[in-house]
């Protein structure tokens, strides 16, 4: 079973999806919504196909049965940030923006070229999967203690620090960009597949030797400071 919510410009201070069934969906149309308050899926998919949700408070997905699916349309968190510890989130061509993304159960699922940017809280996995797909990501740090990191073909960006020390990072055909000066490095499981430094400065490895499976480049301006850590790169 499935229903539409016309948008058109609405703000509601909260929403809830309580569908009778997980596989039932409610499909935004119309427009731009705002949610100023809680957003809630405890059971169903709220689909936002080219259309915007606007989140006026942080969102988190506690719920086995909550899906939210970002076909080709907009999730805007603004300064908020998105937990995910059951359910799911799918993106398609979409854009998800947050100020962090926490996964700690549940899945984050991209199926295309969709874009993920990040604040300050960057993007941290406890548990659960992520897989990136072929989106672009913008993010500040990237952390990663447990779980399932599966990047595919992601562009990934990071300004901050990547420290990957549990769990399993599949680097796939993806390639990370470390964008920022004085930041460090750590895959202890898993790596890159590419790896790019583009920072005005200097990256340093840190804690853990680096494998990347394709090529390494180090643009003008950067420098790659192994220090004690070995590094190794299979196509370059």
């Amino acid at each position: 079973m499935s229903a539409c919510v016309p948008a058109c410009g609405l703000t509601l201070y909260g929403l809830t999806l309580g569908k009778a069934g997980a596989g039932n969906t409610v499909t935004l149309s119309g427009g731009a919504l705002t949610v100023g308050g809680p957003l809630t899926l405890s059971t169903g998919t709220l689909v936002i196909a080219g259309q915007t949700l606007n989140l006026g408070q942080a969102l988190t997905m506690g719920s086995a049965n909550g899906t939210l699916q970002v076909g080709s349309g907009v999730l805007s968190a603004g300064a908020n940030a998105i937990t995910v510890n059951a359910g799911s989130i799918t993106q398609g061509t979409g854009s998800i923006t947050a100020a962090g993304l926490s996964v700690g159960g549940g899945t984050l699922s991209a199926s295309a070229a969709g874009t993920l940017t990040l604040g300050a809280g960057g993007l941290s996995v406890t548990s659960g999967t992520v897989s990136l797909g072929s989106d672009t990501v913008s993010t500040t740090s990237l952390v990663q203690s447990g779980g399932v990191i599966n990047a595919n073909a992601a562009a990934i960006t990071a300004s901050g620090n990547a420290a990957v020390t549990a769990g399993s990072f599949l680097g796939g055909s993806s390639t990370l960009t470390m964008s920022g000066a004085g930041t460090s490095i750590q895959f202890a499981v898993g790596g890159p597949q590419n790896l790019t430094v583009s920072a005005p400065g200097t990256v340093s490895l840190s804690g853990s030797p680096l494998a990347v499976g394709g090529a390494l480049v180090v643009n003008g301006g950067s420098t790659l400071a192994t220090g004690a850590n070995n590094l190794s790169v299979a196509g370059n």
